[in-house]
C-alpha cells in the first residue's frame, strides 16, 4: 500500500507539473510568439515524462504482484504449520493417552531406556533432549540408508560382472574348441600331441588320491616310448589263484565237503577285505627283445584297497624283493583289522605305498628308497629282466637248439667237442623239485647266504637233461621270485638209467654244481644286461662241464684235491684249473 501510494504521489506531481507547464506555454503563447521556439523541447521532455511515468508505473504494478504472490506462499506455509501443529498435537494426545504394560520388560530384556519414569516432554529441557536423541537417529538413519545405497550399486555392479564373465565362459570352450582344432597342425610337430594328452589325464581326475599321486609320478617318470601310464577300470582281487583253488578243489576228498564250506565262508570274509576302488592304474613296459628288435608290453596294475586305503601291485612280471626284504606279503598296517592273503597275485609292496605318497605309514630305511626315479629305474630293471627271461626260456624250450648267450659272453663259452646236448627243457612242479636242492651240500654253498641251503625261498623250477654219447645227466634250474638279485641254482643228477659203475661220477656233479653256484659272478661279463642271462650262463658253463666228465684226469700221479677234475676254465688262457 506504501508503494502504491508513493506511484499516486509521484503520478499527481507530474500532472501539477504538466498543467502548469502549459498555462506557462498559453502565456507565452498569447504574450509572446517569440516564445514559440521553445515549444518543441518541452514537448520532447513532456513526451519523456510520460513515457518514464507509465514505466514507473509498470515497474511498480510488477513489485506489488511479486509480493503479492510471496505474501499468498507464505500464508499458505502458515495453514500448512497450523494443519501440521494441529495433527501433530493429535499425535500427542494420543500417545499421552497410550499405556504400554510391558515397557519396563523390553527395557530389561533390550537393555535400553526407552522413557524415564517422571519424564515429562512437554518441558523445554525434555522436549530438547528428546528432539536432540531422534535427530542422532534421523542422522544415523540417513547415513545408513546412504550405505545401503552404495551396497546396492556395488550389487549391482558386481552382478553386471558376474554376468558378464558367465557369458564369456560360457562361449569359452567354443571359443577354445576352435583354438585347439586350429592349433593340431602345430601340434603334430611337437613329441606329444596336446589336446590327446589332456584326454588322456581328464579321467585321472576321478582317481582317489594315493592313485592320483602315484599316476603323476609315475606319468612324469615315462619321458620315452618305453613306459607309458594310463587309467583303467579295476579288476577284482582273488585271495587264492584260479588255477591253485580250482586244483585243491579237485583233489578234495569228500569227506571235507563241511570243511571246504566254512573255508568258503571265511574266502568270502577275506574277499570283503579286498574291495577296491572303481578305477585303477595301468603301467605299460616295453622291453626290446631278440635280433628283430621285437617290442614286448608288460603290465603293471596298481589298485587301492577301499577298506585300508593300501595300494597293491598286480604284475605279469614277478616283483618280489624290489627293495631288499619287500617281498610284499606282509601288510603295510600291521595294526589294521585286516588279513592280506599271502597267496594273492596282487601284493602291497612298500615301494608301491611311497609313490603314492602313503607317508604315514611305518617306513624303514632300507626297505623303501626315497627317490621316485630310482624306483622307476629298478621297476623298469625287474620287469626288462623278466622278458629276457621268458625269451630264453622260450629258446631252451625250442629243442634241440644251442643254449643262448650275452654277445658280450661268448669267449666265456668256448666251443668243446664232447659237450651233451640239451634233449630236454620242462617245468617242473615246484614240490617236486626242491627236495634235490635241499639235500644239496657243499662248503661253498653252505658260505653263500643268497643261496638258500636253510630253506630254499618260493620260484620255479625247471628240469632238464643233457646226453652224451655214454651217458645223461638231468639239471634242475631253480629261479628266484626276486631274479636276478637273488641268483639262480643248479642241482645235477645222473639220469636214473645210469649205470653202477658211472656212479663215482656223481662227486664230478657236485663239483661242477658248486662252480656253477658259487661262482655265479665270473659267467658275467662288464656289460649291465649280461646279468640278465644268468640262468642261460650257467646253463651253459654246466653243459660245457659236463663234456669233461668221464675223461682222463690230469696229474695222476698226484695225490689230494689236485687229483680232481679241474672245472675252473680261465677265460684269457683258455685252460681249466683247480680252486
Amino acid at each position: 500500500e506504501l508503494l502504491v501510494h508513493e506511484v499516486m504521489n509521484e503520478v499527481t506531481s507530474s500532472t501539477s507539473r504538466f498543467r502548469g507547464s502549459a498555462k506557462e506555454l498559453e502565456g507565452f503563447l498569447s504574450t509572446d510568439a517569440v516564445l514559440l521556439k521553445d515549444v518543441a523541447p518541452l514537448l520532447v521532455e513532456l513526451r519523456a515524462s510520460s513515457r518514464a511515468t507509465h514505466l514507473g508505473v509498470e515497474a511498480y504494478r510488477r513489485r506489488v504482484e511479486t509480493y503479492k504472490k510471496s505474501l499468498d506462499d507464505h500464508h499458505l506455509q502458515l495453514q500448512n504449520l497450523l494443519y501440521r501443529k494441529e495433527a501433530v498435537l493429535r499425535e500427542l494426545g494420543l500417545c499421552h493417552e497410550f499405556s504400554c504394560t510391558g515397557l519396563h520388560k523390553i527395557e530389561t530384556e533390550e537393555g535400553i531406556t526407552v522413557l524415564q519414569e517422571g519424564e515429562d516432554l512437554s518441558s523445554p529441557e525434555g522436549h530438547q533432549k528428546r528432539l536432540e536423541v531422534l535427530n542422532d537417529e534421523m542422522s544415523e538413519r540417513k547415513r545408513l540408508e546412504d550405505a545401503l545405497q552404495v551396497s546396492k550399486r556395488a550389487r549391482d555392479e558386481l552382478e553386471g560382472s558376474i554376468e558378464t564373465s558367465r557369458t564369456f565362459l560360457a562361449g569359452l570352450p567354443e571359443q577354445l574348441r576352435l583354438i585347439e582344432n586350429s592349433s593340431r597342425p602345430l601340434q603334430s610337430h611337437f613329441g606329444e600331441m596336446v589336446s590327446e594328452k589332456r584326454e588322456f589325464q581328464k579321467r585321472a581326475k576321478d582317481l582317489p588320491k594315493p592313485l592320483y599321486v602315484l599316476f603323476r609320478q609315475l606319468d612324469a617318470l615315462c619321458i620315452d616310448d618305453r613306459c607309458e601310464v594310463e587309467v583303467v577300470d579295476s579288476v577284482r582281487i582273488s585271495a587264492h589263484p584260479s588255477s591253485s583253488s580250482d586244483q585243491a578243489e579237485d583233489e578234495e576228498p569228500k569227506e571235507r565237503k563241511r570243511s571246504k564250506s566254512s573255508k568258503a565262508y571265511k574266502d568270502r570274509g577275506a574277499e570283503s577285505d579286498l574291495k577296491v576302488d572303481e578305477l585303477a592304474v595301468l603301467l605299460k613296459v616295453r622291453v626290446v627283445v631278440g635280433e628283430d628288435n621285437d617290442a614286448v608290453s608288460c603290465t603293471v596294475r596298481f589298485q587301492l584297497l577301499k577298506k585300508t586305503g593300501v595300494l597293491t601291485v598286480e604284475s605279469e612280471t614277478g616283483l618280489v624283493d624290489l627293495f631288499p626284504g619287500d617281498s610284499g606279503r606282509n601288510f603295510p598296517l600291521s595294526g589294521a583289522d585286516i588279513s592280506y592273503p599271502t597267496t594273492a597275485v596282487a601284493r602291497p609292496y612298500m615301494w608301491a605305498q611311497w609313490l603314492g605318497g602313503l607317508c604315514c605309514l611305518p617306513q624303514d630305511p632300507s626297505l623303501l628308497e626315497t627317490s621316485s626315479r630310482a624306483v622307476m629305474e629298478r621297476l623298469s630293471a625287474r620287469v626288462r629282466t623278466a622278458v629276457l627271461l621268458e625269451n630264453q626260456l622260450k629258446g631252451l624250450a625250442r629243442l634241440p637248439s644251442s643254449i643262448p648267450v650275452h654277445n658280450s659272453a661268448d669267449s666265456l663259452f668256448p666251443p668243446h667237442a664232447l659237450a651233451p646236448k640239451l634233449t630236454a627243457w620242462a617245468q617242473v612242479p615246484f614240490s617236486e623239485g626242491m627236495g634235490f636242492f635241499e639235500s644239496s651240500t657243499c662248503q661253498e654253498a653252505e658260505t653263500d647266504p643268497a643261496l638258500g641251503v636253510n630253506g630254499l625261498p618260493e620260484g620255479r623250477i625247471f628240469k632238464a637233461q643233457f646226453k652224451g654219447s655214454t651217458t645223461s645227466h638231468d639239471i634242475f634250474v631253480w629261479i628266484s621270485e626276486s631274479y636276478p638279485d637273488v641268483p639262480s641254482r643248479l642241482a645235477l643228477r645222473a639220469a636214473p638209467e645210469t649205470s653202477k659203475a658211472q656212479n663215482s661220477l656223481h662227486q664230478d656233479l657236485k663239483e661242477i654244481e658248486v662252480e656253477v653256484n658259487a661262482h655265479f659272478d665270473e659267467l658275467m661279463t662288464g656289460e649291465p644286461d649280461s646279468l640278465n642271462w644268468l640262468v642261460s650262463h650257467q646253463v651253459a658253463r654246466a653243459q660245457m662241464l659236463l663234456g669233461k666228465v668221464g675223461t682222463p684226469r690230469a696229474h695222476k700221479a698226484q695225490r689230494g684235491r689236485n687229483r680232481r677234475q679241474a672245472f675252473a676254465f680261465n677265460v684269457s688262457t683258455r685252460e681249466y684249473y683247480h680252486r
